[in-house]
């Protein structure tokens, strides 16, 4: 079997990085809680810290193969603005409604097609 087939078939099976990243997140504030309010779950903090870190040099890695430099740095600082952009996109509703039914859009005459 390809190499490249398996690299195609895992590809579709992982699911996208900042839905991976959210979780990771979600999952490290929720344990934090847990361990301030009730002194359980650092078992769990300490996997999704681990996690978290995991994220952070997957991130460092592609920086690194960027080349990019001082400015492809500055740029992952945006990562965290883009992450709540992305979460909030999920909870707006569509601007406007589609058309019930398809409309042909029109187009001019360009003459006969060459034979």
């Amino acid at each position: 079997m390809s190499g490249l087939l398996i690299d195609l078939g895992l590809d579709v099976l992982v699911p996208p990085l900042s839905r991976i990243a959210v979780a990771t997140v979600a999952g490290l504030m929720t344990s934090w809680v847990l361990v301030f309010v009730t002194g359980a779950g650092a078992q769990a903090a300490a996997l999704y810290g681990f996690a978290a870190w995991g994220l952070f040099l997957y991130g460092f890695a592609g920086w690194l193969h960027s080349r990019t430099g001082l400015r492809g740095l500055v740029d992952l600082l945006f990562v965290p603005a883009y992450l709540v952009w992305k979460v909030t996109l999920r909870f707006q509703r569509p601007a406007a409604k589609k058309p019930d039914e398809w409309v042909r859009t029109t187009r001019e005459e360009r003459g006969e097609p060459p034979s």
